[in-house]
């Protein structure tokens, strides 16, 4: 899906430059229509980075970076393209289109509708709500004595957003009804399905963790078998795939672990929403949890975003194929000459492959783009 090119350009002209750059940088006035102010992109003591409101430009004269309103976004908040105009369009109240990639389609029964993306975001924020209350419910019992061993307080899961979806087949349907969303809108949020009898819950009986894109808005869930009579057999299961929520896209702890990635220019991955929770706690705030285990399509939103420096995952045999693919992947296309990377891939067994530390070793020499250590992270995190 792409956003309809009449959208984009709507978003632009509607984005007000000097607002969102005088949110966080001060500017002065230099010259008709132009404003200058410190470069929120490198360290400076003399303003060197420049703004024209009118022709929705910017540019620093100091680091080279440059761009319009989108692009603007795009660095500061750490997103893609269409991330980035969907930012804009919430905040400038403009409803969005989407069409097929390669093919232009005027249906509108091939597009999103208009309102959709926004009452989505609506349904994901309410039902996480609702999850969050149920962890309190005395039916919940099982989920907190299961963040309890793993010696989170209730603080501890309030501020993560642990939430536990209810062993029922329409505690969450009835309760989004009753707010007034309809049964299609729950199945397009992937918070439902569609049986024989009617739509029913897509979680229950599980402990949830919402999924947050880098604005902090709630785009799906993952959720932990609880019960041993569950039918889902899978220990974890995530939302589907919906408008709002790709899985091999989205990155759990991202919101969180933002502004620590950003100031640090560093990420360490983990495999588990409780890894994430305890790396937290721990002091590693730059810790990340990616649902398909660094896949090349987040690799390339690491890079994109953060440019990403380091890697940490727990090994299952799975895993440590995953994990060694996608950092050969970020390795041979993103590092740059002379640059010094440190990979620390460890997990709570501490098994450390020397292997691929090896065979990283062996390319970094051959096509000498940078110089290669590794080192375990300290026990018990």
């Amino acid at each position: 899906m792409r956003i309809v090119s009449d959208d984009i350009d709507r978003v632009t002209a509607a984005a007000d430059l000097y607002e969102l750059v005088s949110a966080t940088v001060q500017l002065k006035v230099s010259g008709a229509g132009t404003y200058m102010g410190l470069c929120p992109f490198h360290d400076e003591k003399t303003p060197s980075f420049s703004i024209r409101p009118e022709l929705g430009i910017w540019h620093c004269f100091g680091c080279g970076a440059g761009g319009d309103t989108i692009r603007y976004v795009e660095r500061t908040e750490g997103i893609g393209f269409i991330e980035a105009v969907e930012y804009l369009a919430d905040k400038y109240n403009i409803e969005l289109r989407y069409e097929s990639s390669g093919m232009k389609n005027n249906s509108r029964d091939d597009r999103t509708k208009p309102s959709s993306r926004a009452r989505l975001l609506q349904i994901c924020q309410v039902a996480q709500d609702f999850f969050q209350s149920n962890l309190t419910e005395k039916e919940a019992l099982p989920a907190r004595k299961m963040l309890a061993e793993r010696k989170f307080s209730q603080a501890d899961c309030e501020r993560f957003g642990c939430g536990y979806a209810l062993n029922e087949w329409n505690a969450l349907t009835r309760y989004l009804a009753g707010k007034g969303f309809t049964q299609q809108e729950m199945i397009d949020a992937g918070v439902a399905r569609q049986g024989p009898r009617g739509v029913y819950d897509y979680f229950r009986g599980r402990v949830t963790w919402p999924i947050r894109d880098a604005m902090g808005r709630t785009l799906g869930f993952g959720a932990r078998r609880l019960y041993d009579d569950d039918p889902v057999t899978a220990k974890y299961m995530n939302t589907p795939d919906t408008v709002l929520y790709r899985k091999n896209k989205v990155l759990y702890g991202l919101d969180i672990a933002k502004p620590a990635i950003v100031k640090k220019r560093q990420i360490v991955g983990v495999e588990g929403y409780t890894d994430v929770m305890a790396c937290h706690l721990a002091g590693v705030d730059t810790a990340l949890y990616e649902a398909e285990l660094l896949s090349e399509q987040s690799m390339s939103k690491l890079r994109a975003d953060t440019f990403a420096t380091i890697l940490w995952a727990e090994y299952s045999c799975e895993a440590r194929k995953k994990t060694e693919a996608a950092a050969l992947f970020l390795l041979l296309t993103e590092i740059k000459p002379g640059a010094k990377q440190c990979a620390k891939l460890t997990g709570s067994t501490m098994i450390f492959s020397l292997r691929l530390m090896r065979r990283l070793w062996r390319i970094i020499l051959t096509r000498a783009i940078c110089a290669f250590s590794a080192e375990m992270l300290p026990c018990g995190i």
